[in-house]
């Protein structure tokens, strides 16, 4: 029997009969719940400390400053002419909402604490592989830390043999002291018979920055949430994501960034491939907050359609409380039209060659940005063997 958890909420509600204001992910009843760690690292990176055993309550007091920051702005809000989600109550905002937070507690799922200290500069990258079991179900949280003026380079990488089935999800918070640099890269190459979920949380504080390189691949069914809130001056965050869903893989993702400081920036790109009889959703949000003056906000995301059959959706959101700020956001769907196939098999492509290419050449665009070799290799061989 399985229960089903409302996740990816729109931050503010459209019209019920669009079918975009949340998501139900499907969760057994039956299924029992483990929590997984990373594999296994030789070491530690200098300058990162690890902890475990982190409970909610620890996560509450470190996030306490920030989160009570947070919530006194969004009692202070402008009320909007509809309904906000019960999620704005988060303590600390992810894209996934409450239910997710909910399901970590249940099961008992405690996180494990990386902490960068201050002022250092990481020179090799926390490299985080989780590789689930087949035929289980296993939850993973974690918390990373970036203290003043500190950065760092984070992989995380989710990987099993294509057939595997089973159900994995991961709740990653960030907090981002004054001055941090983060870059975040996520890869999701799990089995075909997955379900699984990424949540995130991220606050960004002045001068510090957040970058989020992600690619999904796997899975039969996944569900993605990101919220950033940006809550000092001149904090940014960029966003560079990859979708490639074939067959009947199903994606739905939950993007936020939320401008509360001046002279904030956030871009978020989302670049994808729909094949056969996949499916997509896409909810993409910039929110400008009162006292978000001369920030900057952009949302783009471009769709590639290989099958009449496969179903996308996409809906960007602009909400806005402060005039002076710069705001933009559109999509761009497409197919292969016959006048760029005609031409590539004039060069001597096949159909089918022709179709490959322009695959890779969507995704290859973000691929590049992977900030390491061997992962980036991983996921081209990935995609030779799955194209």
């Amino acid at each position: 029997m399985s229960n089903t958890l409302a996740v990816n909420a729109l931050p503010m509600r459209t019209y019920r009969w669009l079918k975009m204001n949340t998501e139900q992910m499907a969760v057994d009843e039956t299924l029992s719940f483990a929590a997984i760690e990373s594999d296994a690292l030789p070491a530690l990176p200098d300058g990162i400390t690890k902890k475990t055993g982190i409970t909610r309550k620890d996560i509450l007091s470190l996030f306490q400053e920030v989160s009570a920051g947070i919530r006194k702005g969004d009692r202070e809000a402008i009320k909007p002419n509809g309904d906000a989600f019960v999620d704005s109550k988060q303590a600390i905002p992810t894209g996934m909402g409450l239910r997710i937070d909910a399901l970590m507690e249940r099961e008992e799922i405690d996180a494990s604490l990386y902490t960068v200290a201050a002022g250092t500069k990481v020179a090799e990258p926390l490299s985080l592989r989780f590789s689930p079991e087949h035929e289980t179900a296993a939850l993973a949280r974690q918390v990373l830390h970036v203290e003043k003026d500190a950065e760092v380079t984070v992989l995380i990488d989710y990987y099993t043999h294509r057939t595997f089935a089973g159900f994995f999800g991961i709740q990653t918070l960030l907090l981002l002291e004054e001055g941090a640099r983060v870059h975040l890269a996520q890869v999701q190459m799990l089995g075909g018979g997955f379900t699984h979920f990424d949540d995130i949380g991220a606050v960004v504080s002045s001068d510090a920055s957040l970058d989020l390189v992600r690619l999904e691949f796997g899975s039969n069914a996944a569900f993605s949430g990101c919220a950033v809130n940006l809550t000092g001056e001149d904090a940014s965050f960029t966003c560079e994501a990859a979708y490639l869903a074939r067959r009947k893989q199903k994606y739905d993702y939950n993007y936020v960034a939320t401008h509360r400081g001046k002279r904030t920036k956030g871009t978020m790109h989302f670049h994808g491939v729909l094949l056969d009889q996949s499916e997509k959703m896409l909810r993409g949000t910039i929110d400008f907050r009162a006292g978000a003056s001369d920030a900057d906000g952009e949302e783009n995301e471009d769709v590639l359609l290989l099958s009449d059959a496969a179903i996308n959706r996409t809906i960007p959101i602009i909400l806005c409380q402060e005039e002076n700020i710069n705001g933009h956001h559109g999509a761009t769907i497409g197919q292969l039209s016959d006048e760029m196939l005609f031409y590539m098999q004039s060069r001597g492509f096949s159909a089918d060659e022709a179709k490959k290419l322009m695959i890779r050449a969507k995704i290859m665009r973000v691929m590049n940005l992977l900030p390491d070799g061997d992962l980036k290799s991983h996921v081209n061989a990935y995609l030779c063997d799955t194209l």
